[in-house]
């Protein structure tokens, strides 16, 4: 199972071991909310790191970024209004932060009984960091300073911390979060 997959080769039962993390999720989100009533939903990104490469389990807005000496790389696509938009090619991205509908979504952990996951297998290359981040994060950070500071602060915890207080600084106006892993 593993030796494939350490040596960057995509791992089919891998994939379906993500998919079904991410789905079992969905289901005791959905279960819970029904049993309380709640119209509970959430983002999920999920990481897996096997050698030099990467999987991830992607349902809502919350991004993965791959950064390193060739800059910052958006790994998944939001499930959002805007990131339909602008997947069609409707829509400039640099025009989404300000869009209406940047914050609607049309996919999301714990809204349904079922829920279609994306999965990313990207092969590390040369980054040195992986960013995981809320829609509060990346909605308030240029994609240029999140590659600045990560790539400048040496701590993980204060690469995340101080991506946190830029954030908060420009507004904060939704749940902001931060994950740094050092992949060099």
């Amino acid at each position: 199972l593993l030796g494939p997959a350490l040596d960057g080769a995509i791992n089919v039962s891998l994939q379906a071991l993500m998919v079904e993390a991410v789905q079992e999720a969905n289901r005791a989100i959905w279960e819970h909310a029904r049993l309380t009533g709640s119209d509970m939903g959430t983002t999920c990104t999920a990481a897996l790191l096997l050698g030099r490469s990467i999987y991830i389990g992607h349902v809502g807005d919350t991004r993965a970024y791959l950064i390193g000496p060739s800059g910052i790389h958006q790994l998944t696509t939001d499930h959002s209004a805007v990131g339909r938009l602008i997947e069609m090619g409707q829509l400039d991205p640099a025009e989404s932060r300000e869009h209406p509908l940047r914050s609607q979504l049309y996919r999301t952990v714990g809204q349904h009984a079922e829920v279609s996951v994306d999965l990313v297998f990207q092969p590390i290359g040369d980054a040195t960091h992986l960013l995981l981040a809320s829609d509060g994060l990346w909605g308030g950070i240029e994609d240029q300073q999140l590659e600045r500071t990560v790539q400048s602060v040496e701590s993980v915890h204060r690469a995340a911390r101080t991506l946190v207080d830029l954030a908060n600084r420009a507004g904060g106006s939704d749940n902001i979060s931060a994950i740094v892993v050092r992949l060099a």
